[in-house]
């Protein structure tokens, strides 16, 4: 496992995008917090890693098809293009928003 720095695999293609290309799988480790304890006991979401990343949340991610364009707040504008595994399969279902929502509104 190497570790990637952002301005190596992140390419700006347009003013309010940005795009990803890659071969094989990112792992992704967000340290900041940890994996919750609901996420830890569905095994079937767990992924196995290092002793180093115990309680941080760890994620993969599988390019489809390339490249994965997202817009600036991290939306992906082509998802069908991306498979995640680990604690982003997990929470993003339930955190995603759908593009045109206006918390103003409630629509």
């Amino acid at each position: 496992m190497n570790d990637v720095l952002v301005d190596t695999l992140v390419k700006s293609d347009a003013k309010d995008f940005k795009s990803i290309n890659f071969n094989d799988i990112l792992f992704l480790v967000y340290t900041k917090e940890s994996e919750t304890l609901t996420y830890t006991e569905q095994s079937s979401h767990f992924i196995t890693r290092p002793k180093v990343y115990t309680d941080n949340q760890v994620s993969l991610i599988k390019q489809l098809k390339g490249p994965i364009k997202f817009y600036q707040s991290g939306a992906v504008f082509n998802p069908m293009a991306v498979l995640y595994g680990g604690f982003w399969s997990y929470e993003r279902i339930g955190d995603l928003m759908p593009m045109d929502y206006n918390p103003r509104s409630g629509k």
